[in-house]
């Protein structure tokens, strides 16, 4: 982009600690398998090297961050392939991005968003013609702020993207895609 990149100290190696759970549970729903997974994480991070984009303008300023930062959130999933040459995959998950500085001060951190989700929706035709819709959904998360004339807002609004393939399979080993996105 247009900014300088400044290495503001010799930064140390980040340090983490890091929890997490997954529970998966496979049941039968309509003649098939479907797959619930559930994961619960909690990372903890000190020398975090966190950018810096609001201390100038034209630069982004890399150092170790002095207190403590955290990574935490829980996600769930469902996912099934049907007997019928069909499938979907649904997925969710939250966030709680942020960092504590020495005076105990809490900042969330920029492009974390508070939530993602992805949907997969997939068919099988018998001719060897596969046509996936994917559309991944994002939650607001913080942004940089920028003075005049350049300002925006401090949160982004929640945004999508979808994407359409249409994949043939010609050999074993060459396949043919056609893809959208919005």
């Amino acid at each position: 982009g247009s900014r300088e990149v400044l290495i503001a100290e010799e930064l140390n190696p980040e340090k983490s600690i890091n929890f997490s759970l997954n529970i998966n549970h496979f049941f039968s729903f309509y003649n098939s398998t479907a797959t619930l997974d559930l994961d619960i994480f909690h990372t903890y991070f000190s020398n975090k090297i966190i950018p810096d984009y609001d201390q100038d303008p034209s630069l982004i300023v890399y150092e170790n961050l002095t207190g403590n930062s955290i990574s935490k959130g829980i996600s769930l999933s469902l996912k099934q392939n049907f007997d019928f040459p069909l499938n979907y995959n649904l997925g969710i998950t939250f966030l709680d991005v942020y960092s504590v500085d020495d005076d105990n001060v809490k900042t969330k951190q920029e492009f974390a968003p508070s939530f993602s989700s992805v949907f997969l929706l997939g068919y099988k035709f018998s001719n060897g013609v596969s046509l996936d819709w994917t559309t991944r959904l994002t939650g607001p998360m913080s942004l940089p702020t920028y003075p005049f004339p350049f300002e925006r807002a401090e949160q982004s609004p929640t945004f999508s993207l979808h994407n359409v393939q249409l994949k043939k399979q010609v050999k074993d080993n060459f396949n043919i895609y056609l893809g959208l996105k919005d």
